[in-house]
């Protein structure tokens, strides 16, 4: 009985595809019911991974072939935040590494410091973005292959200033606190 039963719907059905008779949807309502598929949303970068990428993009382009055969190239390792013991304030420590060409021993803490904020300033526009507000301090610790060269400090409010041409590079540079490594 349910056997004949499903064959008679399934009869009837095709019967009125073939004819034509089967209900149609009105057009309007055929778009409402069509799924719509919406473009992917971007995720976002993590604010680390952008300044780190966008600052190794701009030591990429600004690099000098000739200084890079001679002399060393600069690459951004990494960088992260950390707050200050008040809470308060942020600080920016970025991990840089300079690399002798010829295994030469050329790096020091002052060149890298000054061919990655120069970097740094060259992307100004994208990195400040991933710049969290309360930024207090940055902190450039810097390496070559084996060896620590040592920590460069300034401050966010210097390091900004130098970037919009508040300040000079000589002012800059004369706020900096360089320690070399032990």
């Amino acid at each position: 009985m349910q056997r004949s039963i499903r064959f008679l719907a399934l009869t009837v059905f095709l019967a009125l595809a073939a004819c034509g008779g089967m209900p149609t949807v009105p057009p309007e309502k055929q778009t409402a019911a069509a799924p719509t598929t919406e473009p992917p949303t971007a995720v976002p970068i993590p604010p680390e991974k952008a300044i780190v990428t966008f600052t190794n993009e701009a030591l990429i382009r600004l690099a000098d072939p000739l200084s890079q055969t001679v002399d060393a190239n600069y690459q951004m390792l990494d960088v992260h935040f950390t707050p200050s013991a008040d809470g308060l304030t942020m600080t920016l420590t970025i991990d840089a590494r300079c690399e002798c060409a010829n295994n030469a021993n050329c790096c020091s803490l002052q060149r890298t410091f000054v061919v990655v904020v120069n970097a740094m300033k060259a992307v100004q526009g994208k990195i400040r973005a991933y710049i969290p507000i309360n930024m207090g301090k940055v902190r450039l610790s810097c390496r070559d292959h084996s060896r620590d060269l040592g920590v460069a400090e300034a401050t966010w409010a210097d390091m900004n200033g130098y970037f919009s041409e508040a300040i000079t590079g000589s002012q800059f540079g004369n706020r900096v606190l360089f320690s070399p490594a032990p």
